[in-house]
């Protein structure tokens, strides 16, 4: 007879491969439109209609309820509201007056207060509604094709966005991008910075911020070089 710890470890084990091949549809099994329907004034029959039901009806014989194309809903206005700021007006902030090294800084942080979009300010009851499903469909982007679609479209909007504001950041110092390098990588390794952080800050909502502007600007120093300089590779000048 096995040792019920070895047999918890299987049940936990045989869970987990559930989960691997879980999509949104199975995540939202606790939606129903009865559910909905008691928090707003629609009837049942009205969210069948709107979400599903030219698969027919279900065994009942009501209108069938498709729970992804509510969930890729969900997510397509999740990530809309989310967007952050667009590109001329990151831009515009970004070279609104001279830049001097006191007000670089300043200039940075509107590109990294992007960031709080995710973030929760003391617990996770103050997570947006839109940044949560954001989160939950990343968690299962691999297994659903159309949530990692959405997905990989609104990062695509992000980067352009943050694209266009690190160009106007580089004119305004006189800074180009080191050659092999490419302003699309240079966005997209913020991008990472910046939600490695609020990933974290959303299991411990108190961990300080204090270095993440700092560290934007060390990514951005490291990807950019003077015009006129010498573009001296700084791995190897690490090294030296």
């Amino acid at each position: 007879m096995l040792e019920p710890l070895t047999v918890r470890r299987e049940i936990v084990e045989a869970a987990l491969s559930q989960l691997a091949t879980a999509g949104l549809e199975q995540v939202f099994k606790w939606v129903t439109p009865e559910r909905l329907a008691a928090d707003g004034p629609w009837a049942p029959s009205t969210i069948r209609y709107q979400f599903g039901h030219g698969d027919g009806h279900d065994e009942k014989g009501r209108l069938a309820f498709r729970r992804v194309d509510l969930a890729l809903a969900m997510l397509e206005v999740a990530l809309d509201d989310d967007s952050g700021a667009d590109a001329e007006t990151q831009a515009e902030g970004i070279t609104a007056e001279p830049l001097t090294p006191s007000t670089v800084a300043d200039r940075l942080a509107a590109v990294v207060a992007d960031a709080d979009r995710l973030v929760p300010s003391l617990t996770a009851r103050d997570l947006p509604h839109g940044a949560r499903m954001s989160h939950l469909a990343l968690a299962f982007a691999d297994s659903d094709v159309e949530a990692a679609r959405l997905l990989r479209a609104d990062r695509r909007r992000r980067t352009a966005s943050a694209t266009a504001a690190y160009k106007a950041l580089m004119g305004a110092l006189d800074r180009q991008m080191r050659p092999g390098r490419r302003i699309e990588e240079l966005a997209d390794a913020i991008d990472a910075l910046l939600d490695g952080h609020a990933s974290r800050v959303r299991c411990d909502p108190q961990t300080s911020a204090d270095w993440l502007g700092e560290t934007v600007l060390a990514v951005f120093a490291s990807f950019t070089v003077r015009r006129g300089e010498d573009p001296r590779d700084a791995a190897a000048d690490l090294l030296r």
